[in-house]
């Protein structure tokens, strides 16, 4: 059985004990670079996103979306979008349900992300909590679809 060279972008996604030092964690770099990380280790075989998907209502811009001018209306309008599609406290297990590829997807996602980071200038520590979380979904569906192809 031939087993498959993984990339070391998922060695990385995978092997993220250097992650749980706290100044890591909040600068924004590190956190957008881990999610883009995680989007582009997602198999060619999941589905890339359709109209209707969970995901799809981060494939847009968030500037356009959000009420403009209170820094804290902002951020509520991002938080409630957040807890909305992602859920507030779900599983990484039910989260990786939700990851699909493609700009519908997980590309769209990150973008959203990087957005509300770089230029609504979203504090990332606030957003750590989900992010880790799609991060933690993404490496279990990278890690079912590894299974499935070494099993075979």
């Amino acid at each position: 059985m031939d087993v498959p060279i993984l990339s070391p972008m998922i060695i990385d996604l995978v092997d993220d004990d250097r992650a749980e030092t706290p100044a890591l964690l909040d600068e924004p770099a590190s956190l957008l670079m881990r999610l883009w990380s995680a989007s582009k280790a997602i198999p060619t075989s999941v589905p890339y996103g359709a109209p209707g998907d969970a995901l799809t209502q981060f494939s847009g811009d968030p500037i356009r979306e959000v009420p403009g001018g209170n820094p804290d209306a902002v951020w509520e309008y991002i938080n409630k979008t957040m807890d909305r599609v992602l859920g507030y406290g779900i599983s990484a297990e039910e989260l990786s349900k939700l990851v699909h590829q493609g700009l519908l997807g997980m590309g769209g996602l990150c973008d959203w992300m990087e957005t509300c980071i770089k230029k609504l200038r979203i504090k990332p520590i606030l957003l750590k909590g989900h992010i880790l979380r799609l991060i933690d979904a993404t490496k279990l569906l990278v890690c079912v679809y590894l299974t499935i192809i070494l099993s075979t």
